[in-house]
């Protein structure tokens, strides 16, 4: 008799993931209490265990009840790993003691990393005024300080930190959340003052691991002085990224070739790959199997810590463990059952992977390249073994291309153009130059190694120079896409289907992308009319007057001077966002004047000439008063003679002159609105 375990049983991680990431999704947005969870899940685990003993339980004519429980279970294991992953829910988690707390002792796990005016450091919190606590928090220490700390060091330091302040910017990538996601929730800026150095931590392992680092950077620098060969060699080995230069990290972006900097599960699984074919030369090591698997695991992971154990990494490495083991004690088990196992052990370890881009992205090409590669190599055949051999690799960028657009478009809002002619070239030359500076680490103390890396120095100087050619052709990108998340759901529908439909002839599958496309336009249309619709000023969270008059497609920038950063983190997303791609130099009813604007019948007033001071002789009527550059405050007699409804203070004011500004408001009881402690100021007119 057919049972519906049946089709689980080739790959049965794949049920236990289906109800598994549903718990955490609904426990990161709902917070569920565990006293109402944990009795359940024990309740389900004590009656699996009961059919167990006995089997006829399960003899019912519809359901199968003991798998409900099963995946029932798994559910609820999901929101339990998740809530014992939230920090808060721990008795010594250190936040829980700040508001008090005068001191907090800390140890640096990683070193430190060059700002432009500090060095950050990732620091594990030990204590707070003498009590025990844990958690983990961010440092920037002042270049001015004479006496830095390093890895291992104890710091006692004042009680300074912060929690991430939001940028506002709606589209905008929130460097806040990212780092919660990782555990951290703190930062602080540290003087001399402000902390002591008391001793050091004994952790062997660690200062192992970053000494091996350490070394491999140092030896790279003696062979590379070209500060962009180094950092694409730095990059390329163990995911190093301080010193790459960012003009080139852009034209790796968008040739579409990132990945090969990135550090991902291209490099653990050449290194897998070329490990076990050396092995198995090895006759006497490779009949010992717990002596290979050690090694092969050992290499494996080593490895990934030294690259800082991404989540990509990190799921390359739990899935050729659990290859290795598997097929070294066990039979060959189902790739997509590995694939889901792998997922499995991660998500139990760190649950908010599933908002990791790395994480997903990886996943994604994966499961791409499974489904997706052998279907389209067959499609054409190629009769000379070059021409098959490259179809071959073609075929496994696009099935990888097909798999991740969804997601690339949603995190990136770009398509690489040109993205098969430069993967074609770059993956097989990057793995040639990543074997070759394992070579010349390898052997580094060998007389006669600097003409090696001569030769790994003038192949990373032709592919930069090929990415960089590559990324300057006009065509070589498209950029800006739109992209949410259900147009990402709906393009991820057509693609799937779409690849059935012509890959295994499925009418069925053709349908339902034509039924997936059909949902596609109508969100398009409905965005595209929304955006016709926007009459917005937007005043941006950065360290400058910026901002942004948006009028259906069309805007109008206002700023001192254009930085690059500033518009990479707060124009460009808020841009995408609201789908405003024309910049034009005037709006109909929007008229600029160096003490205001006037928005239709709206009128703000502007002050950021401080050699311009307000004298006022008669009352002025104002929806908003726009402080730029420390303007000073005015005499209580000149404020009041302002009727205005908002008072907005931009980036470009210092902290003790928001202050200042914030203090008079509220004295004449005006709305005040800080963009740099309340984030961007958005505004409808």
């Amino acid at each position: 008799m057919h049972s519906p375990s049946v089709i689980w049983r080739p790959a049965p991680f794949i049920r236990i993931l289906a109800f598994f990431i549903p718990g955490i999704l609904l426990q990161y947005y709902f917070r569920l209490s565990v006293t109402v969870i944990l009795p359940l899940l024990l309740i389900g685990i004590v009656f699996i265990i009961y059919c167990r003993v006995r089997p006829e339980t399960k003899t019912f004519k519809y359901i199968n009840l003991p798998g409900v429980i099963i995946c029932i279970c798994n559910f609820l294991l999901g929101v339990l790993v998740t809530y014992y992953n939230e920090p808060a829910t721990h008795k010594n988690w250190y936040a829980s003691k700040l508001d008090s707390a005068q001191t907090l002792v800390v140890t640096i796990v990683e070193p430190a990393i060059k700002k432009k005016k500090s060095y950050q450091y990732n620091a594990k919190v030990l204590s707070v005024d003498e009590e025990i606590a844990h958690g983990k928090i961010l440092l920037y220490i002042s270049d001015a300080v004479e006496q830095l700390p390093k890895i291992n060091n104890r710091l006692l330091i004042k009680n300074k930190l912060t929690t991430f302040q939001s940028t506002g910017t709606p589209g905008a990538f929130e460097y806040g959340k990212y780092m919660q996601m990782k555990g951290v929730h703190h930062t602080a800026w540290l003087q001399a003052q402000d902390f002591q150095i008391i001793g050091n931590d004994q952790n062997i392992f660690r200062s192992w691991l970053y000494d091996c680092k350490d070394h491999i950077i140092q030896t790279l620098n003696r062979f590379f002085t070209d500060p962009e060969v180094r950092g694409i060699a730095e990059a390329l080995l163990i995911g190093y990224k301080e010193n790459l230069d960012d003009d080139l990290k852009i034209a790796y972006t968008e040739t579409g070739v990132i990945h090969v900097i990135a550090i991902s599960g291209l490099h653990l699984g050449l290194i897998y790959v070329v490990l076990v074919y050396i092995l198995k030369k090895v006759k006497w090591v490779w009949r010992k199997v717990l002596l290979r698997v050690l090694i092969v695991l050992g290499v494996l992971w080593i490895f990934s810590f030294l690259t800082g154990a991404p989540a990509s990494v990190l799921r390359s490495a739990v899935m050729f463990s659990c290859i290795h083991i598997g097929e070294s004690f066990f039979r060959k088990s189902s790739v997509f059952n590995t694939i889901a196992a792998s997922a499995f052990v991660l998500l139990c370890i760190q649950p908010y992977f599933l908002w990791d881009p790395g994480f997903t992205l990886s996943y994604f090409a994966v499961l791409g390249i499974v489904l997706l590669q052998r279907p389209i190599e067959k499609s054409i055949y190629l009769k000379p073994k070059i021409l098959r051999a490259i179809w071959s690799m073609v075929s496994v960028t696009i099935a990888a291309q097909i798999s991740t657009l969804p997601l690339c478009l949603y995190y990136f809002h770009q398509f690489p153009n040109l993205f098969l002619i430069t993967n074609l070239l770059v993956v097989p030359l990057s793995t040639l130059i990543l074997f070759a500076e394992i070579i010349m680490l390898a052997f580094s103390w060998l007389y006669g190694i600097e003409y090696f890396a001569v030769l790994v120095m003038w192949m990373i100087q032709f592919m930069n120079w090929f990415i960089v050619k590559m990324g300057s052709i006009p065509f070589a990108v498209t950029y800006p896409i739109f992209a949410n998340v259900f147009s990402s759901w709906m393009l991820g529908g057509i693609l799937a289907f779409g690849s059935r439909a012509v890959l295994m002839k499925s009418k069925k599958a053709l349908y339902l992308s034509l039924a997936f496309c059909l949902l596609f336009s109508l969100g398009f249309s409905y965005n595209y009319f929304t955006a016709l619709q926007h009459q917005k000023v937007l005043i941006y969270n950065a360290r400058q007057s910026s901002a942004d008059i948006f009028h259906r497609n069309h805007f109008i920038n206002i700023q001192d001077s254009m930085q690059m950063d500033v518009f990479n983190y707060h124009h460009k997303p808020a841009r995408i966002h609201f789908r405003i791609h024309n910049e034009v130099e005037t709006i109909p009813g929007v008229y600029l004047h160096e003490y205001g604007i006037l928005l239709g019948e709206k009128k703000w007033i502007h002050l950021h000439q401080q050699e311009k001071k307000l004298h006022l002789t008669d009352t002025i009527t104002a929806d908003v008063l726009w402080i730029s550059n420390n303007y000073p405050v005015p005499q209580e007699e000149q404020l009041k003679k302002l009727k205005v409804q908002t008072v907005v203070l931009d980036g470009s004011n210092s902290l003790w002159k928001i202050e200042q500004w914030k203090t008079a408001c509220e004295q004449l009881l005006l709305r005040c609105h800080s963009v740099t402690q309340e984030g961007t100021f958005l505004y409808n007119w």
